[in-house]
């Protein structure tokens, strides 16, 4: 009996976040059956559906082991293949296959098809195809057990590119997962590169935060450099990756706060530079930054490679300004301190002085100036002599007076 199920979908919008991609099909009749190996975690990216064009003899239920030609060529894509995203008009029907399958080791889930007839028809003529799909393609991830770790307990990991963590169990054997435990106290963790130049990258590759009423109940804040951004309920993902976060400096915290059980969170945490590995920790191993980095323009420098970049003239030309401004600031000071002395102890060499100083320095004022310091110079010697003393210019005042 064929299932009622419609096509859907928007174009898809998918979040590369591994190289490793890897494929299963198998043929509707069979089961979707993935395992990776040892303890390493399913991540399912992808659930495709499609159909081989009728001239291919592929039959409308494969019976498995029946036929090893058509196993190997009706259940898998290649380019003569009717293939889209499998979708449904109920989310948790479209989902069974994520749900079943992420973050396990093993997972086991009966095929399902949908009615060609339901898809565009430029893609999947339906006088060229079968009514309905015939295999189905898993597009998933095994993700190594020693790049995963769990956020429900204190840790410290360093001298990696990579780490996943979660903060709950995925249960295996296609038992149902109850998702997180409560955590009754809010986790912190630090993340901080290797170098002052350093980025992360946070992808969210299982984000269902859990909402009570109107309320979200599990959130996600990162912490950089005085100012903060939270993942709620808002931005879960429903088991597509996203992205959450991209640090502007080498060092940031985060902090996980639970307040119910149930709901699911599993993070990537990679450094943007591979040339750079990372240290995180959690809980109460969570630490403050180890270097001394600043932030110029968003971006994580040294501090003692930002002060020597500071003090360091960009080009010989400002070096020959700023040793000439020095050179004559100098002689300025010099010679205001050699004016205020003469001034004070030895007032007879100033008038010489100026002089000197006004034929070098303003050679073409010295005739304007000179007339104003003689006639100071002038007062000041005339202010210096004793009372007794007449000037020239008295004596002659005088004379003209008694003649009149």
């Amino acid at each position: 009996m064929k299932a009622a199920l419609v096509f859907l979908m928007p174009p898809l919008l998918l979040v590369k976040v591994f190289s490793n991609e890897l494929t299963h099909g198998r043929c509707y009749g069979w089961q979707m059956d993935i395992t990776c190996s040892s303890s390493d975690k399913i991540f399912p990216l992808l659930v495709m559906v499609g159909a081989k064009p009728e001239s291919k003899g592929c039959p409308d239920i494969m019976t498995l082991n029946a036929n090893s030609t058509f196993e190997r060529s009706c259940c898998t894509y290649d380019q003569e293949s009717c293939y889209f995203p499998y979708s449904n008009l109920d989310a948790s029907v479209t989902n069974t296959y994520f749900e079943n399958c992420i973050g396990r080791s093993n997972c086991t889930w009966p095929i399902a098809r949908l009615d060609i007839r339901s898809y565009d028809q430029r893609t999947c003529n339906s006088s060229i195809y079968p009514e309905s799909t015939t295999f189905m393609v898993l597009h998933y991830y095994c993700i190594r057990a020693t790049e995963i770790q769990s956020i429900s307990s204190s840790f410290s990991r360093n001298l990696v590119t990579t780490l996943h963590i979660t903060a709950q169990n995925y249960s295996d054997n296609n038992s149902t997962s109850t998702g997180i435990g409560m955590i009754r106290d809010p986790v912190t963790c630090s993340v901080e590169v290797s170098d002052c130049s350093g980025r992360v990258n946070v992808t969210g590759l299982d984000v269902r935060l859990v909402k009570v009423d109107s309320a979200c109940k599990q959130t996600l804040t990162f912490l950089e450099d005085g100012k903060n951004s939270t993942i709620d309920c808002s931005r879960n993902s429903n088991f597509g990756a996203v992205h959450l976060f991209l640090s502007t400096t080498s060092y940031f915290m985060f902090v996980y706060i639970d307040n119910h059980t149930g709901g699911y969170l599993w993070l990537k945490f990679e450094t943007v530079d591979k040339s750079h590995n990372m240290e995180i920790k959690c809980g109460e191993n969570q630490s403050q930054p180890k270097r001394q980095c600043n932030t110029v323009n968003g971006t994580s420098v040294n501090t003692m490679t930002s002060l020597m970049n500071t003090e360091k003239p960009q080009s010989s030309v400002e070096l020959a300004v700023i040793v000439s401004v020095v050179i004559i600031a100098s002689i300025t000071i010099a010679c205001i301190a050699g004016v205020v002395y003469l001034k004070k102890r030895r007032p007879e060499k100033l008038s010489h002085l100026w002089d000197i100083l006004l034929k070098i320095c303003c050679k073409k004022y010295t005739n304007t100036i000179r007339p104003n310091v003689r006639r100071i110079e002038v007062r000041e010697r005339s202010s210096e002599q004793p009372s007794t003393e007449v000037s020239k210019s008295s004596v002659k005042a005088n004379l003209t007076f008694s003649m009149s």
